[in-house]
């Protein structure tokens, strides 16, 4: 028997969707996402590269 899935979203889901849409009131959702993702990836990288030129080059990425 096959689950129906439910359209209602909750939880931490729900929130975190809320707090993307409200980024989102002057940009693109696009462009939110896209500065979301490269936030990420640098907070990743600057855990494990503490490289002096690269880490100082992704912080001020994200400043």
């Amino acid at each position: 028997m096959k689950k129906k899935h439910s359209s209602v979203i909750t939880g931490t889901e729900k929130e975190f969707l809320d707090i993307f849409r409200r980024l989102c009131y002057s940009r693109s959702s696009w462009q939110v996402w896209a500065d979301l993702i490269s936030a990420i990836a640098c907070s990743l990288s600057n855990v494990t590269d503490r490289t002096p030129e690269h880490f100082e080059t992704r912080e001020k990425e994200y400043v």
